[in-house]
């Protein structure tokens, strides 16, 4: 809950804050363009799949760090004792990062910097999101996916398929943390 609440808080809460400062064009800044399903869903899996390689990379890295003596390992580990905390580690996890990560990133920061380049928005806004991840294992992921998230951000001009793309590609972290650390988890 504290965890979630610190997300909400600082994404959504400076965004909206700058936001109203700087007096966002809502619309150009958090853009929910309607996308067909068919194209979402293309979308998605592409970006899925994209995040998938980024993440079996970022593995392997883990495995050069090791024969090098770094542990760069990234633990997520998050015993559940019922049904609760398996709610409550998806919200913190997978559903509230896809939400404010994405509103943050490719709402505040891309939309603001689409003014100069697109391609210069997309890049110093997934630099930055690698970056926020702040270990030497998520930042290279994070970059990679943050291009990809940023890339269909800006091809479909809506928030939609970033989230969702953020939202599966953490679900699928949090289900395969919760399957191997709760073997006994029915």
């Amino acid at each position: 809950i504290i965890s979630g609440l610190a997300s909400l808080i600082a994404f959504f809460g400076v965004a909206i804050i700058y936001s109203i400062i700087a007096k966002v064009d809502y619309s150009k800044t958090f853009p929910l363009e309607k996308l067909g399903f068919k194209l979402t869903f293309l979308l998605c899996t592409l970006g899925l799949a994209v995040a998938m390689v980024a993440n079996y990379v970022a593995n392997m890295m883990v495995g050069v760090f090791d024969m090098f003596g770094i542990d760069a390992y990234v633990d997520i580990e998050y015993v559940c004792d019922g049904p609760i905390d398996v709610l409550l580690f998806y919200l913190t996890v997978a559903i509230l990062p896809a939400l404010v990560e994405e509103f943050a990133f490719r709402g505040v920061i891309l939309g603001k910097l689409r003014k100069h380049s697109d391609s210069l928005a997309v890049l110093i806004s997934a630099v930055m999101f690698g970056l926020m991840h702040g270990n030497f294992t998520q930042i290279p992921f994070a970059f990679v996916v943050g291009l990809i998230l940023g890339y269909v951000t800006v091809k479909t001009n809506s928030l939609l398929p970033a989230i969702i793309i953020h939202f599966l590609n953490n679900g699928i972290s949090v289900t395969l943390s919760l399957l191997q650390t709760n073997t006994d988890l029915s």
